[in-house]
């Protein structure tokens, strides 16, 4: 053989063996992770740790998170020097905070110090709001969590939520819940914190049917009872109305038709409503309910009558149509959003028109008179009476004696 050609030979054996070894040495490099830690605080930072094992030292790491459906997020680079342990301490602010109560997925990415990368296996956790220690009681299909008050206050939540599901039932025929989170709190500030994160607007209650949860504002004092009464089985029949349409179809209801129905499902309602209508009628203020159709009010003078008008404007229709009649309505406003003209298939009537009949027959003169005196307060007024009417017999009795006296 020729010298050269055995050279080459040589040359080619010898570059093939190093590119074996070092590919074998490669090979033989492993990192894994050990242990993994998530905690945070609410709304204000996370904290991520975790340990690996690795035969060659550790450069940098960094996390990688996100919420469902969201982009993904990722913390600064860490220096770890040979470190096998990572801790990243993440600041959160309205960009990356995580929705309250939301799936959280996080993993883990590292190198070592010759470039061997290594990401750990996809990890989760249920972004809760831990900022109170919270009761917790449970009856299929609710779960009430409170974290002010004893146990009878979240007793008497558990009790209206499955009086509200009655109550519900009542107006349609509907399927019992399936699991119902209600968690009350204290303050208005700390739900519109939660809230506030998740993109929403608050007036009162608010419930997330696609999550199942409910979000109460109700502080453990004297009128809480009315409070409880007034927005649970509100909220309770919001995810009902949900659960058993689906989300589509939910979506494509108006807002009149599911605040009135969720309206009409309180136990206990604002007492003034009554006035309310009858004044906006008197003073020809009225909220047409085309209005409401996809936005209700900001202001609370002008909710509070909307709540008012869309509660007596459903409630008419289910006395004039029935449940049959009502239950068609949102089969057809399910199917079609088209919230003018979507009644008239079913009623040979548009929104207007039916609204037209509803203020016919909800501020005739006998009926205006009707909700006038259900609206007075009736016990005041008996007991002012017995007060003058005592007074006035004492008076006589005392002017007699005087009489006789003489």
């Amino acid at each position: 053989m020729p010298k050269n050609l055995a050279l080459r030979w040589t040359g080619l054996l010898l570059l093939l063996l190093n590119f074996v070894s070092a590919h074998q040495t490669r090979a033989q490099s492993f990192i894994q992770i050990v242990t993994h830690n998530v905690s945070y605080v609410f709304n204000e930072r996370l904290y991520f740790e975790a340990t690996f094992e690795s035969d060659k030292p550790l450069a940098a790491g960094r996390v990688v998170f996100h919420q469902e459906r969201a982009s993904k997020l990722e913390t600064e680079r860490i220096e770890l020097n040979g470190n096998s342990k990572l801790s990243i301490d993440f600041e959160l602010d309205v960009g990356t905070a995580p929705e309250a109560f939301s799936k959280v997925i996080y993993w883990f990415v590292v190198a070592t110090q010759d470039g061997l990368a290594y990401e750990s296996p996809a990890y989760e956790f249920l972004y809760e709001d831990n900022r109170f220690e919270w009761q917790t009681l449970e009856a299929s299909p609710f779960q009430v969590r409170w974290h002010s008050g004893g146990g009878s206050f979240g007793e008497s939540i558990l009790s209206a939520a499955k009086k509200g599901v009655a109550r519900t039932q009542q107006w349609l025929p509907l399927a019992a819940p399936s699991q119902i989170i209600l968690q009350v709190y204290e303050y208005p500030s700390d739900v519109q914190e939660v809230l506030q994160l998740a993109g929403y607007s608050w007036l009162g209650g608010h419930s997330d049917p696609a999550l199942g949860r409910i979000l109460l504002s109700i502080p453990p004092n004297s009128q809480s009872s009315l409070e409880i009464e007034r927005q649970v089985p509100h909220e309770v029949a919001h995810v009902m109305l949900f659960q058993a349409l689906g989300p589509e179809a939910y979506g494509n209801l108006p807002i009149w038709l599911t605040e009135g129905i969720a309206s009409n499902a309180e136990l206990y309602s604002d007492p003034v409503r009554g006035q309310l209508l009858n004044l906006a009628y008197g003073g020809n203020h009225l909220l047409p309910i085309a209005g409401l159709c996809e936005v209700f009010p900001q202001t609370t003078a002008n909710a509070r009558l909307a709540y008012a008008e869309v509660a007596s404007f459903v409630d008419y229709l289910h006395e004039e149509y029935g449940v049959v009649g009502l239950g068609a309505l949102i089969d057809a406003y399910s199917e079609n959003f088209d919230c003018l003209n979507a009644p008239r298939a079913l009623f040979g009537m548009d929104l207007g028109e039916l609204e037209q009949d509803w203020i016919s027959a909800t501020f005739s003169p006998s009926s205006s008179w009707q909700t006038l005196l259900e609206s007075l307060p009736w016990q005041s007024i008996l007991v002012s009476g017995l007060f003058v009417g005592t007074l006035f017999l004492l008076q006589r009795a005392l002017a007699k004696r005087g009489t006789e006296s003489k």
